[in-house]
C-alpha cells in the first residue's frame, strides 16, 4: 500500500499481489488538517469495506 497527498488531493493506492487485486481511492479534499476527523473516519471505513477476501 501507498498513501500520498499534495494540497486538496489525497490518494491511496494498495495492491494484493497473491489474488492480482487491486484499490485505488482519489478524494479531492485536504485530509492533513483536525477539521477533517470526519472525513478520516469515512476513509477508514471505505477501506474497510473495501477489503479484498480470498
Amino acid at each position: 500500500m501507498h498513501t500520498g497527498s499534495d494540497p486538496g488531493v489525497f490518494a491511496v493506492v494498495s495492491i494484493d499481489f497473491e489474488t492480482n487485486n487491486g484499490r485505488i481511492i482519489l478524494i479531492n479534499a485536504n485530509i492533513d488538517t483536525d477539521k477533517n476527523q470526519k472525513l478520516i473516519q469515512d476513509l477508514k471505513e471505505m477501506s474497510e469495506n473495501l477489503e479484498i477476501t480470498r
